[in-house]
């Protein structure tokens, strides 16, 4: 993965997105919808907060895959899930076609390796950070995939010293989002 870590550098990401918005629709119209309307039973209390024309957060419990388009067509709302960038480099091109963020994990790395994990975890707090500042889409985060979090400062913590969702709050403030 490229490092980059200021959120200004990912103004390419907004061009030409067309193909990328026309697929991302495609699958949720021909594919997740249908099969939402087919197998699941939803309910979704408050959907009137999330708006087409607002940016939003989706805070889940586990990394987002392909269910960031299902809460996508369950919301009308595009989402950029975190993923673990193990996977995300697997199947590079289509995650990066659906505009999926990579998050490095500490799997693999030693304790000498921290540096790196904390510099990564930036690199995904900006690219999140440049998605919601810059379009009506949402992130889908995820609290407990990387080793870290960032606390109500801003500052990276262990995920042993994590006590709340604070990773979550911190974007969103940091995003300027309207709470409500």
């Amino acid at each position: 993965m490229e490092e980059q870590t200021n959120s200004e550098n990912y103004s390419s990401l907004l061009e030409n997105r067309e193909n990328k918005i026309k697929f991302y629709e495609n699958i949720r119209k021909y594919f997740i919808r249908p099969f939402i309307r087919r197998y699941l039973d939803v309910k979704v209390i408050g959907q009137e907060k999330i708006t087409k024309n607002n940016p939003c957060i989706f805070v889940t419990h586990h990394c987002l895959y392909f269910d960031g388009i299902l809460f996508g067509a369950i919301f009308d709302k595009k989402i950029h899930g975190w993923i673990a960038e193990n996977v995300f480099l697997r199947r590079k091109g289509l995650y990066e076609h659906l505009e999926l963020i990579p998050v490095k994990t500490s799997a693999g790395i030693g304790r000498d390796g921290r540096n790196e994990i904390m510099k990564a975890y930036q690199r995904t707090k900006d690219l999140s950070l440049f998605w919601l500042r810059n379009t009506f889409d949402a992130v889908g985060i995820n609290e407990g995939l990387a080793e870290c979090c960032l606390n109500e400062s801003g500052k990276l913590i262990s995920l042993e010293e994590r006590k709340s969702h604070a990773g979550a709050a911190n974007l969103a403030y940091e995003a300027d989002l309207d709470p409500n």
